[in-house]
């Protein structure tokens, strides 16, 4: 029960992101009526702006953190932000003339996003009792962000119950589904993390940067979700477009499929816990990036309207990306390592210079997905077809992710000498669990 309290306000807030991801563009181009082109730069733009912001921020809340041992705060405040610009940019009218104010806006819920995030994912360290309890605890914020997901799929229903109010009751529906739910959740974890004195806070924002890109273990581990978030958020994008285009299914086909897809992804998260505890993070991750990256070379193959097959490899594929629900908890055994290595916490910090990689990684994805619609779908002569661009060019990027990944020397076992020696030699720098209160 305690674990699943910490994955509950990843609920609204993924619905929220989810929501933004699929629908942020129309709105910019077909409500307000920028250019694509403009409303392009100000989403991609946006995105690689605010990821400068993020290892300030890690850097920002872990002072906090050893200054006052709360965070809590912090993310609660940048909750307020988040619902602020979201309130801005749906509920006024804008026109095309204001595009330098919707960016501002548009960077604003970026940055606030990312002051929720990164002192959340790292305030679960605190909260376990034993090593493998990170797995649980990161799966129930997938799991919730799953759910939430659903229901950022769903927000543009609201259009039907509110016709002509434009973009207007899926913004207030998202700003209510945080405040309501997130603080509330969020007040029963307690931190007692004891303050430190000025002479043993941490060094400055570049040196502890550089120490982080000396350590290999991280930079290798870096460099694979890099690659997988590209490869991922390629797919993302061209998924709708591959239903439609490649396999000839209509809108509502493929908001079931989709439907199903994250059923399916959800359901898998229990059985990758489970697996990693019994066969450890790196070999779980290893079978299942090796497995979803084999899969994606059924799609250029797979029939038009062939529905069994069509449900049979979406079953498949929604059982093995579930594996990702594991990429955070492996984070926090190369945080552990960074720690031995620095004797001193970092945790937010390195979730600050991971967000980079997520947002740069999908902005990336999202400008290699326009090309491939260029040369697919958009082209008077296409090369490739969307069928075979989707499939080869998501397997690309998975296959190489998972090259490096299998090459990663840092093992459970290893993990377990790190955790054994921090608690002989400095117990201090372990992550000692708080308590959800109940």
């Amino acid at each position: 029960m305690r674990f699943s309290i910490y994955g509950l306000p990843q609920f609204p807030i993924s619905a929220t992101e989810v929501f933004l991801r699929l629908h942020l563009l129309v709105f910019l181009t077909q409500v307000i009526k920028l250019s694509g082109e403009a409303a392009g730069i100000i989403v991609s733009l946006s995105l690689i702006v605010s990821s400068f912001f993020d290892p300030l921020i890690g850097q920002f809340s872990d002072r906090i953190k050893k200054r006052t041992g709360a965070v809590k705060p912090f993310i609660i405040f940048s909750l307020i932000s988040l619902c602020c610009f979201l309130s801005l940019l749906f509920i006024p009218s804008w026109s095309p003339a204001d595009k330098y104010t919707l960016f501002f806006l548009v960077l604003g819920y970026q940055v606030s996003y990312s002051s929720f995030l990164i002192p959340y994912l790292a305030i679960a360290k605190e909260l376990i009792q034993k090593e493998e309890d990170i797995v649980t605890l990161y799966a129930w914020r997938y799991f919730f962000g799953s759910l939430g997901a659903l229901i950022g799929v769903s927000l543009p229903f609201l259009k039907n119950f509110f016709d002509g109010h434009g973009f207007l009751p899926m913004g207030v529906a998202m700003i209510l589904l945080i405040m309501a739910i997130a603080p509330a959740s969020l007040s029963r974890i307690k931190e007692d993390s004891p303050r430190l004195e000025e002479e043993n806070l941490e060094r400055g924002l570049f040196k502890n940067l550089w120490g982080l890109l000396k350590n290999h273990i991280f930079l290798g581990y870096y460099l694979t979700f890099t690659i997988l978030s590209i490869g991922l958020g390629i797919n993302q994008t061209l998924a709708v477009y591959y239903y439609k285009f490649g396999l000839n299914l209509n809108e509502s086909e493929v908001n079931i499929l989709l439907a199903v897809y994250m059923l399916i992804f959800c359901g898998s998260i229990p059985f990758w816990v489970n697996f990693a505890k019994k066969q450890g993070k790196k070999r779980s991750l290893s079978i299942g990036l090796s497995v979803m990256c084999l899969v994606t070379l059924i799609y250029p193959f797979l029939p038009a309207r062939n529905f069994i097959a069509l449900y049979a490899l979406i079953g498949f594929a929604g059982i093995f990306t579930g594996i990702v629900a594991l990429i955070d908890s492996y984070l926090s055994n190369v945080i552990d390592y960074h720690t031995f290595k620095k004797s001193e916490k970092q945790a937010n910090l390195i979730f600050g210079v991971w967000r980079i990689s997520d947002k740069l990684s999908r902005a990336l994805g999202i400008y290699i997905a326009g090309l491939i619609l260029d040369m697919t779908i958009n082209a008077n002569n296409p090369v490739f077809n969307i069928k075979q661009a989707f499939g080869y060019g998501v397997f690309t990027f998975l296959f190489m992710a998972t090259l490096i990944f299998l090459f990663q020397k840092y093992s459970d076992h290893h993990h377990d000498k790190v955790i054994r020696i921090l608690k002989k030699k400095n117990p201090n720098l372990l992550y000692k669990a708080s308590e959800l209160e109940t």
